[in-house]
């Protein structure tokens, strides 16, 4: 963030269970934001997971959209490629972005990797 370029941000959440992240990550989170809102284009976060946890995580996201102020576009999906959509589709998204045909591929290799060691299968 020393230059000025601008990114996006996408989060994806696996696994089965849903939990309130740890203060620590939550601090450091709000940290991070703080720099990075200037810079950012927009965000998505990808819900990956089943059943009542997820549809409340969702609806609450969706709530929090609307009551919030966001210097950009915010939104929340079921999937990893309905969020990187999203992303390529915002107004001053960087052609790299845009134009990466490999991308949710490659977000959908990471997830997979993360998962692994916990003896649990990607989507």
């Amino acid at each position: 963030m020393k230059t000025n370029h601008r990114f996006s941000t996408l989060t994806v959440v696996l696994g089965t269970k849903l939990r309130s992240p740890p203060n620590e990550v939550r601090l450091r989170s709000a940290a991070l934001d703080e720099k990075a809102t200037p810079h950012v284009i927009g965000s998505a976060i990808a819900i990956e997971t089943k059943g009542l946890a997820a549809i409340a995580a969702r609806t609450f996201l969706v709530a929090y959209s609307l009551i919030s102020k966001h210097a950009s576009p915010f939104q929340s999906f079921g999937t990893a490629e309905a969020a990187i959509d999203f992303l390529r589709a915002l107004p001053g998204q960087n052609d790299d972005v845009r134009n990466d045909k490999s991308l949710a591929a490659e977000v959908r290799a990471l997830c997979a990797r993360q998962l692994a060691p916990l003896g649990v299968a990607a989507r």
